[in-house]
Formats: C-alpha cells, sequence, structure tokens
C-alpha cells in the first residue's frame, strides 16, 4: 500500500454475539496499522453501522468492500518505510453495547 491508494479489499467477517441479550445495532470500525495488532490508535479507514444480533447468534459480513483513501503521504502515519500495513476491524468502539467482556471486540490484521 502506498499513500494516496484506495483500499478496495474485499473483507469477509463474522460477528457474534455471545451474550443472553440482542445487541441492538452495532458499529464496526476499520482500521490501518503498521502492525497486525489492530487498536483505537491506529489510522480509522471507516465506520459502518449494522442491525441487532439475537442473543448467542451470529452474522456473517461476506463479502464487505471497504472502497476509502489512504491518508495522504505527509500524514504522520506513514513514518516507516518499506513495511508491511495491516487493515483490520474493531467492534463498538463507542462502548455502546454493554458487555461482560469488553477485550473480544477486535482482531488482529
Amino acid at each position: 500500500m502506498n499513500p494516496n491508494d484506495v483500499v478496495d479489499p474485499f473483507i469477509e467477517f463474522t460477528v457474534e454475539n455471545q451474550g443472553g441479550q440482542a445487541t441492538g445495532t452495532y458499529s464496526v470500525s476499520f482500521y490501518l496499522s503498521s502492525d497486525n495488532v489492530i487498536t483505537t490508535s491506529d489510522y480509522l479507514l471507516e465506520k459502518r453501522v449494522y442491525a441487532s444480533i439475537m442473543p448467542y447468534d451470529s452474522t456473517d459480513i461476506v463479502p464487505y468492500t471497504l472502497q476509502t483513501p489512504l491518508p495522504p503521504p505527509a500524514h504522520q502515519f506513514w513514518n516507516d518505510d518499506g513495511i508491511d500495513y495491516y487493515v483490520g476491524l474493531m467492534l463498538d468502539v463507542d462502548g455502546n453495547i454493554a458487555e461482560s467482556n469488553e477485550d473480544n471486540n477486535g482482531n488482529t490484521g
């Protein structure tokens, strides 16, 4: 990936509700990272909102096409030349869904 490129991957992911109540609408935030550990401190590419998931159920979002421009060349994100970059996601980054485990809302890039 290079600055000014457009991220156009097909992203396939499954969201699982491990709790006993419906989730209500929830958000999925897609990030660009300079390592394979996706966190909210990475570069936010896009945020989407999805419908509720029933208790102990899951939903497949297959495939999802993310089409968003990368940060411009002068952006501080591009601090290392020649490294791999990763696209990943995190759920409910705003903490709108009450959960017993807030630590399982992300993936690795």
